[in-house]
């Protein structure tokens, strides 16, 4: 993923477990996430998570100086027997982009989330996403976390802000 940000994988994995739970229904968060640690984390700290994650969230995936992975992308994404971050398992970007998706399903479709390109407008403002737009803009995985981070029913407030 050389030249893409932190929220590509987010997405692209996160997307890709829950349709692991879609096609292969029947086992637990951690067993589809391949780390029981995972799957035992409490849904009460993902609005944490996601705000630690957009703390990272402009890191890029690969390290374009030393052409390897980030430790951003690291502490989020890669296994490893020493903890990369405290208070979360490693690998704690598998969970949040599972969530993120979990979330826009209250009110997207699949086949709309799976359409969209996460990727498109990347020049766009980083934290904010029109409400009423049929597709998103901006750096749009990023106005996802934040939408999917809040508990706002049927409000958005966004990290750095509200929109309605």
């Amino acid at each position: 993923m050389p030249g893409t940000h932190l929220t590509l994988p987010l997405f692209a994995e996160g997307l890709a477990t829950y349709v692991s739970t879609v096609v292969s229904p029947g086992y637990t968060d951690g067993q589809y996430l391949l780390q029981d640690d995972l799957g035992a984390l409490p849904d009460s700290g993902m609005r944490a998570t996601a705000k630690r994650f957009l703390a990272d969230s402009d890191g890029m995936t690969i390290d374009p100086v030393r052409h390897r992975t980030s430790m951003a992308f690291r502490r989020w994404f890669q296994a490893g027997r020493t903890p990369f971050q405290a208070g979360l398992p490693n690998r704690a970007g598998y969970w949040l982009g599972l969530h993120v998706i979990r979330v826009l399903r209250r009110s997207r479709s699949l086949h709309e989330i799976a359409a969209w390109s996460p990727l498109a407008g990347a020049g766009g403002n980083t934290r904010r996403v029109a409400p009423d737009c049929q597709r998103p803009r901006g750096r749009v995985v990023e106005s996802w976390i934040a939408l999917a981070s809040s508990e706002s029913g049927g409000r958005a407030h966004f990290i750095t802000g509200n929109a309605r």
